[in-house]
């Protein structure tokens, strides 16, 4: 006995295959987005934080990347390892409160840029006991 559902499978498979050759339409895996952690992520003002940043680019047309906290450069020319990942530390120097820690990186010469951000909560006085973010290995 003939499944008539058979030919109809076959050819919408044989059409999608034409498709993706003649077209160009791929199943493109999402590329991973870039992304930081500021550890630790709960200090008082003027203490040190590390960036650590992931899925940047590591290709030679990139840039450094510029570290910024509170619309203010705190590290800059950050180099950028093969496989996208950096780390960097500074003095957190900013009034108590929820701040954002971000990371720009351009990535070519059309003046394409990636960004990434974290928060950074800064106590009064003694160090704000908090869960650490989790770093990602």
């Amino acid at each position: 006995m003939k499944r008539p559902g058979r030919k109809v499978a076959i050819a919408a498979l044989a059409f999608a295959g034409v498709a993706v050759l003649c077209c160009g339409l791929t199943a493109i895996a999402d590329e991973p987005r870039p992304r930081i952690v500021v550890d630790p992520d709960t200090i008082k003002s003027g203490e040190n934080v590390t960036v650590y940043g992931f899925d940047f680019c590591g290709d030679e047309g990139c840039s450094a990347v510029r570290i910024v906290l509170e619309d203010e450069a705190v590290a800059e020319d950050v180099e950028v390892g093969l496989r996208g990942d950096f780390g960097v530390s500074f003095a957190a120097l900013a009034p108590p409160g929820l701040h954002e820690v971000l990371a720009v990186q351009e990535t070519g010469s059309n003046g394409e840029k990636i960004e990434a951000v974290f928060e950074l909560t800064i106590g009064v006085g003694e160090q704000i006991p908090g869960p650490r973010a989790p770093i990602p290995r």
